[in-house]
């Protein structure tokens, strides 16, 4: 068992090709041997058959001389079967010979022979093996001979079929060099229609292997594929796009990440190069030294921010669920920002009650930034409602403003990073 496997897996890594050609190789084997054992049977059908035909019409002819000439069986002439193509033999009920061919009793049992029926019909068919070594066929038959005391005879006849065992040895030889010749024909067949078969897989590994960075826009087209590659292309496709997307994602990323440390770097940069122009006062040098660390804070600040998105996004972070009331929460932020709205006369109300499972953290981030959002595009006089809903098996939350709205053409950038 553990060759048979090792042998199995040795041929699941085996290129596809090979695979096709020996199973291509196997399967014409397979074909071949069917037909061959199929005709092989019919031969030795037909040949048994015409056998059968030669020994029924010469018991035939025995029965009809002895039943013309009343059972005389002077009349038959054993001695004209020179060749001994055949052997005769003529007995009665009790088991005497009254006509036998020469030599028939040294090459043949008595048990070679099976016992016909009593009424007239030929015994079943033997195949033996005399004692000169050949095969002969043998049948008995009974006939009735009429006449005042209508008595019965037994006739056994045995058909020389070497030569047909001769014919079918010829005929399996000739059937094996057939199969053999099948088999090694239909390897390069295989071989060759495996190969024409697997180009457009090698079209296609060719084209993947060409790929680089600057063409991920790039798609394999399928249009041309077999239906057997049409799923792997369309998936590879797919992956392309995502693999592009997700790259894009990083560049811009990367852009927006230049961007946001360029701003406070660049103002601290400027502070420090005035402040160092000319000697400062104490003063003077306090006012830039907090300057600077509201922008130190706001570089912290975005440097939390991408160790948040980073292991947000990482999918072995682990996320502690824990159960959350609605309502307290909800009061916390109405408090929070209470003081924001009133600078710009907004109403913020909050509406929601019910516990739910879910990470602390993320959960606050989540409507801070939806609130922080709605404020800001908020003009005054505006409404922000915060309102939680129940819905079967969980909670829906909204954050509704009579705000400026959402451009449509930055829908589909709403869960970027930046």
């Amino acid at each position: 068992m553990n060759n048979l496997g090792n042998f199995l897996n040795h041929f699941k890594r085996n290129s596809i090709t090979l695979r096709l050609t020996l199973l291509y190789a196997l399967s014409t084997f397979a074909a071949l041997l069917a037909s061959s054992v199929f005709l092989y049977h019919v031969l030795v059908n037909d040949l048994f058959l015409s056998d059968e035909k030669v020994v029924d019409n010469e018991i035939r002819l025995v029965k009809n001389v002895l039943v013309q000439h009343r059972g005389k069986i002077v009349m038959l002439d054993p001695q004209s079967n020179e060749r001994k193509a055949y052997y005769l033999r003529v007995l009665n009920t009790k088991g005497e010979i009254l006509l036998e061919t020469p030599d028939m009793s040294l090459q043949f049992d008595r048990k070679d022979f099976a016992s016909p029926p009593s009424n007239g019909e030929n015994s079943h068919i033997k195949t033996v093996k005399s004692i000169d070594n050949r095969y002969y066929m043998t049948r008995s038959g009974s006939v009735i001979i009429p006449g005042h005391k209508p008595y019965e005879l037994i006739i056994q006849m045995a058909l020389d079929t070497n030569h047909h065992q001769t014919v079918k040895a010829k005929y399996q030889i000739r059937l094996a060099i057939i199969i053999l010749v099948g088999i090694f024909l239909s390897g390069i067949l295989g071989a060759f229609v495996a190969f024409k078969g697997m180009k457009p897989v090698r079209r296609v590994t060719d084209k993947l292997l060409s790929y680089k960075v600057t063409q991920l826009n790039e798609r394999i087209d399928a249009s041309n594929c077999p239906a057997e590659l049409m799923t792997m292309v369309n998936a590879f496709n797919l992956l392309l796009a995502k693999i592009e997307r997700s790259f894009n994602q990083l560049t811009q990323f990367s852009a927006d990440i230049a961007h946001e440390l360029r701003t406070p770097l660049h103002h601290l940069m400027v502070e420090t190069d005035i402040c160092l122009r000319k000697e400062r006062n104490t003063k003077e040098y306090q006012e830039t030294l907090q300057s600077s660390l509201e922008e130190y804070n706001k570089l912290g600040q975005l440097i939390d921010r991408l160790l948040f998105l980073a292991r947000a996004e990482n999918p072995e972070t682990a996320i502690n669920r824990a159960k959350i009331s609605i309502e307290k929460e909800f009061q916390a932020l109405h408090e929070f920002y209470q003081l924001a709205c009133e600078e710009k006369n907004i109403q913020l109300r909050v509406v929601g009650s019910g516990f739910i499972e879910a990470e602390p953290i993320l959960f606050r981030r989540a409507i801070n930034n939806l609130l922080t959002n709605a404020i800001k595009h908020t003009k005054e006089y505006g409404k922000v409602n915060l309102i939680a809903t129940e819905d079967e098996n969980y909670y829906i939350i909204k954050v509704i403003d009579t705000g400026i709205g959402i451009d449509p053409s930055h829908l589909p950038h709403l869960f970027d990073r930046f």
